[in-house]
């Protein structure tokens, strides 16, 4: 597919820009997301006949995992004759997600390697704003104040989680259309550091967890061929040396890593109200649900009321409730306790469809989508580990980022080769 030049710099533009608007510009994402998935189905319109005939199973697999939240929503509130409209607001970014990654299997690499620079100066603004924009902010589940870094619309999970994982798909990109020079490398290794620094700033837990997972499984990807990746073995080496830098010498690591061992104790000593015991027993009551309600759920918004009548029984803390009411800390307990059985399936989806065919696409020979691959393994196992303690679905801005950029990955690893098994 021929794109005009005006399309090829409307796109060029956007991919830069996402990343960096992302936690610097409160609407900027959606804004972007929307501008480009309604210039898609532009294009997909107008040139429908071209695309069209290169359709394969690949677009039948995404548009299912994609699609799987909205129908998972819409089939629950029907089952309880109660629509809820704002419940559709999320999943609806992975829905328009879908003619994203048709159209980009069909525009070319150069267009779409933009994106490799959008994402450490996306992480090079987070640092900036957690360096010169920190503020008090409250811990909802512990209940206290502490100095952790955030911008003005997201909390401190949030923020470092996101910084976290544009580092982190910054040295992934390594290499992406061919070998680096010098100036790049330096571009994408301070990216990868800005994210780090950033994430431990912000108090962000789950992101030290969600390194070590991608490291493991970018060890277990490369195992056949270390010998030839020596110099990335050497960056990451490095990184992973200034990581381990930056959380033991700064404050605020320290202080969350010692919040941690205690919560762990209070919990062991039978503090349900503990940070940890809050969680446990938020899923607990959300396994609960899901065993009363295992086709549709309690809907949208039954969380909160259902919850409260478990405290009131005695199934957890007046506390628990309170924190749960707001947030169930955990997308796939959350998902399968709204909606059930089809909640349950469209979390897993959204994970484990384009994981699937990342890992397999990972195996090709052309670094375009080998690289592609291997940052869309990196983005998919990082919300992986961040939705075990928090939501992130939750907020839209957070939909379209992770739905906009598992289309693209999954457009590049899915077009550099067209598996004969796969049609």
């Amino acid at each position: 597919m021929i794109l005009k030049p005006i399309a090829a710099r409307i796109i060029t533009l956007i991919l830069f820009f996402y990343p960096i608007l992302l936690l610097t510009v409160r609407g900027g994402m959606n804004a972007l997301f929307f501008i480009l998935s309604g210039f898609s189905i532009y294009i997909l319109i107008n040139q429908r006949e071209a695309i069209l005939t290169k359709l394969d199973n690949y677009v039948l697999f995404v548009g299912i995992g994609l699609s799987s939240g909205v129908l998972a929503v819409l089939l629950s509130q029907i089952w309880h004759w109660s629509f809820i409209f704002p419940s559709f607001d999320s999943p609806s970014r992975l829905l328009f997600a879908i003619p994203i990654f048709i159209v980009f299997r069909n525009i070319d690499a150069k267009t779409i390697s933009t994106l490799q620079y959008g994402f450490p100066l996306g992480a090079i603004s987070a640092l900036l704003i957690a360096l010169f924009m920190q503020d008090y902010r409250i811990n909802p589940v512990a209940v206290t104040a502490g100095l952790r870094a955030s911008n003005v619309f997201l909390n401190p999970i949030h923020f470092g989680d996101l910084a976290l994982i544009m580092g982190l798909l910054s040295v992934f990109s390594l290499n992406w259309m061919g070998s680096d020079s010098r100036l790049v490398i330096l571009l994408k290794v301070s990216g990868f550091l800005s994210g780090i620094i950033a994430s431990s700033l912000s108090g962000t837990r789950s992101g030290w967890i969600a390194i070590l997972v991608v490291m493991i499984a970018w060890a277990i990807v490369k195992r056949k061929n270390w010998v030839y990746s020596l110099k990335r073995i050497m960056v990451l080496g490095a990184c992973m040396l200034a990581v381990a830098t930056v959380y033991f010498c700064t404050s605020e690591a320290q202080q969350r890593l010692h919040d941690t061992y205690q919560e762990i104790q209070l919990t062991v000593n039978g503090n349900l109200d503990s940070p940890i015991g809050l969680r446990f027993q938020i899923s607990k009551a959300a396994l609960k649900m899901f065993i009363e309600n295992p086709i549709a759920g309690v809907g949208a918004d039954g969380f909160a009321p259902k919850i409260a009548e478990y405290a009131q029984s005695g199934l957890v803390t007046g506390k628990a409730a309170f924190i749960g009411g707001m947030e169930v800390h955990n997308h796939i307990f959350g998902s399968m306790a709204r909606y059930g059985l089809l909640g349950l399936i469209s979390a897993l989806l959204i994970y484990l469809m384009p994981l699937l065919i990342f890992m397999k696409a990972v195996k090709q020979s052309g670094s375009y989508g080998r690289v592609g691959a291997m940052m869309g393994i990196c983005l998919v196992l990082s919300f992986m580990v961040f939705g075990v303690t928090v939501e992130m679905f939750n907020l839209k801005m957070i939909a379209a980022f992770y739905g906009l950029t598992v289309a693209i990955l999954l457009a590049v690893a899915t077009s550099d080769a067209q598996h004969s098994d796969m049609n």
